[in-house]
C-alpha cells in the first residue's frame, strides 16, 4: 500500500511538472529595430542605441535668428511642451542631449513681449544673479556681448548665457557632468554664433 502511495505521489509530480514546463510562457527576445521602435514610442524621440555608430563632427543649426554649430552626436528633441510650442512668442527653439558624457542642451530665441530694458531684468538672469552658487561673466559671441552665468557641481554643472537683442530674448543653457566637457562645448557653440 505505501508503495503504491509513492508510485503515485510520484506519479503525480512528474505530470504536475510536465504541465508546468507546457505552461510556462516562452522569453522571445526583441531584435535590434524592435527595441528601437519601443523606446522611440516611449520616449517621443529617435534613440541611437548603437555606440559605434555615433556620427563624428558637427552640424550646423540654422534657425530664424540664430545659427551655430553643435556635435552630430547630439540627439535632438523634435517634441516640447505643447504649450510652450504653440507660444507666439518663440521664435527658435532647439533642444538636444549626448549620451556621453550625460549633456543637456537648450537654446531658445523668444520675443520680448515683457519690454525687459536690459538683460538684467529676464527673470532667468535674475534667478541666478540672486543664486550664491552661480558665477556671473561676460563673453562676446557673434560681434554681441553675452551674459553667462555658470554653476560648478560634481554630480551636474550648468553653463548659460543670455543676450537681449533687437527686442528679442536669447539663452542657451548646457547642463553636463563633465565640468571640462561643458566648457568645450560652451566654447565652441558660442565661437560659431551668429546673429541674424
Amino acid at each position: 500500500m505505501k508503495r503504491r502511495l509513492v508510485v503515485l505521489g510520484v506519479f503525480i509530480s512528474v505530470i504536475a511538472l510536465v504541465a508546468y514546463i507546457l505552461e510556462k510562457p516562452s522569453v522571445a527576445r526583441l531584435s535590434q529595430k524592435e527595441k528601437e521602435a519601443a523606446l522611440t514610442k516611449l520616449l517621443g524621440r529617435k534613440v541611437n542605441l548603437n555606440e559605434k555608430n555615433v556620427p563624428k563632427g558637427n552640424v550646423e543649426f540654422r534657425g530664424k535668428y540664430i545659427s551655430f554649430w553643435y556635435p552630430k552626436k547630439a540627439i535632438k528633441y523634435e517634441k516640447t511642451d505643447p504649450s510652450f510650442a504653440s507660444s507666439s512668442a518663440l521664435l527658435d527653439f532647439l533642444s538636444f542631449d549626448i549620451k556621453e558624457p550625460r549633456t543637456i542642451f537648450n537654446m531658445v530665441v523668444v520675443k520680448n513681449d515683457a519690454n525687459i530694458q536690459t538683460i538684467d531684468d529676464d527673470p532667468g538672469v535674475m534667478l541666478r544673479r540672486n543664486s550664491t552658487s552661480y558665477k556671473e561673466s561676460k563673453i562676446i559671441a557673434g560681434g554681441l556681448e553675452w551674459k553667462v552665468y555658470e554653476k560648478k557641481e560634481s554630480q551636474q554643472s550648468e553653463k548659460t548665457a543670455f543676450l537681449l537683442h533687437k527686442n528679442r530674448l536669447y539663452s542657451i543653457a548646457i547642463l553636463c557632468n563633465d565640468i571640462e566637457e561643458l566648457q568645450v562645448l560652451f566654447g565652441d557653440i558660442l565661437r560659431s554664433v551668429k546673429i541674424f
